[in-house]
């Protein structure tokens, strides 16, 4: 081997080592919205996006066709969804309910891949902090939590959301307002940055 090549190789090692952190896995493309009330709207053939998912769900919630939802319409449904929900019908609501309803609504995807550089080797190694530096993989989770639309109605932190507590949540959310469809598709548009 040449001196000459000799020489590059510390360089070589160095800028392997500056690389960064593998690549953040890509995120699937979103396949369902939530309504207000925290009722899961998959995407379908028909329904291809969050604007076309919420307009149909503003169709059925619009009871007297104004073209808004009102705190009554809005508590309607409310009640509708909360039936759904409560999958064992004792009246309360249950994250494990939840999940379980949500599941049937829209499935799970696959977990993401992170892509992987063609040229890096898993030799057994591990490497530093996730999340590309001491401190960033927390701060990235608690940029990603949100507060679950319908538990957070638990009034009294029982882990179970009763039918009173979620309509009294709902009322006290909407403060005698409606929701036309302009300001739900700004839910769509927010969803989007």
């Amino acid at each position: 081997m040449s001196l000459r090549l000799l020489s590059l190789l510390p360089l070589a090692l160095l800028a392997a080592c500056m690389s960064g952190p593998p690549p953040e896995p890509k995120a699937p493309p979103q396949r369902w919205v939530e309504s207000p009330n925290g009722e899961p709207l998959p995407f379908a053939p028909g329904q291809p996006d969050c604007a076309a998912a919420l307009t149909a769900w503003m169709a059925q919630a619009d009871k007297n066709g104004d073209g808004v939802v009102d705190m009554d319409e809005m508590v309607t449904d409310a009640a509708r969804w909360f039936a759904i929900a409560d999958q064992d019908h004792d009246g309360q609501v249950t994250s494990d309910e939840l999940t379980e309803v949500r599941r049937r609504l829209v499935p799970p995807e696959p977990e993401p891949q992170p892509e992987s550089p063609p040229e890096a080797a898993d030799d057994g190694r591990q490497g530093g902090p996730p999340g590309g530096g001491p401190g960033q993989g927390r701060a990235r989770l608690r940029s990603n939590v949100r507060l679950d639309p319908v538990m957070q109605a638990d009034a009294n932190a029982d882990f179970r959301v009763t039918a009173l507590e979620f309509r009294t949540f709902v009322i006290d959310r909407m403060q005698g307002r409606s929701v036309s469809r302009t300001d739900l598709l700004r839910g769509c548009d927010s969803a989007r940055r």
